[in-house]
């Protein structure tokens, strides 16, 4: 094998120190952990996103059930708390398991009687999510069509 002379060696790179490399590494994982972070944020704000989704939709869903309702039948749901999952299914208080319930909808009716036929109607959407229990409050009102 054959020797380098010393002037030949004294002009070669020496390459890096572990000091550099361990500050390269400390860079990257901090690197890493800061998306990982920003990672675990998108799915947090999605999943709150989907919720209020969800809710809106019931809500809307609620408030378009009573405009087309008969107006004068709309005694038997005032105060009456009604227990809707995210796939739409009904759940009755006291019928289904409070485990299988994920939303819980409360809609109040308010007649106007006997200024007007209208009713104040107040839906509220309850739910536990991240951060514990949330809230939306819908508050619309309704008229009799043939009024």
């Amino acid at each position: 094998m054959r020797r380098l002379p010393q002037h030949q060696l004294e002009n070669l790179p020496a390459g890096f120190t572990l000091v550099e490399i361990l500050a390269a590494i400390v860079i990257i994982v901090l690197g890493c952990l800061g998306a990982l972070s920003l990672q675990a944020s998108a799915i947090t704000g999605g999943a709150q996103a989907n919720d209020l989704a969800v809710t809106s939709f019931l809500a809307e869903s609620q408030s378009e059930w009573l405009r087309n309702k008969d107006f004068n039948s709309l005694e038997f749901i005032d105060d009456a708390p009604v227990k809707l999952t995210g796939a739409g299914e009904v759940c009755v208080e006291g019928v289904t398991p409070e485990a299988e319930c994920r939303y819980t909808m409360t809609t109040t009716v308010i007649p106007q009687y006997p200024t007007s036929r209208s009713a104040e109607v107040s839906i509220k959407l309850q739910w536990q999510g991240q951060g514990g229990t949330h809230e939306l409050v819908y508050d619309t009102v309704i008229s009799d069509h043939g009024f």
